[in-house]
């Protein structure tokens, strides 16, 4: 996948959870905001850290590299369906 294909794949994500967590009159909300926020935020972390991982170390942070979080836990013995 490239950067459109993981831009898409976010932009989806954030659209599901900004209808899913929003209630209209004749329908309630699937859940609520704060708990999107939490689904959201650990992809965001991992990024930030990801960032801030390779702005120390002196390297560009949009350089790719095997630092997120799922390769992390494919290192702590995980197979890689697992971390998803």
């Amino acid at each position: 996948m490239d950067d459109a294909g993981s831009m898409f794949m976010g932009l989806t994500v954030i659209w599901l959870l900004a209808l899913g967590s929003q209630n209209s009159a004749e329908q309630m909300a699937a859940f609520r905001f704060v708990t999107a926020l939490w689904i959201i935020a650990i992809p965001l972390m991992d990024m930030f850290a990801i960032m801030f991982r390779r702005v120390r170390k002196g390297v560009s942070p949009l350089k790719a590299d095997n630092g997120h979080l799922h390769h992390i836990c494919m290192r702590a013995g995980l197979t890689s369906r697992q971390p998803l």
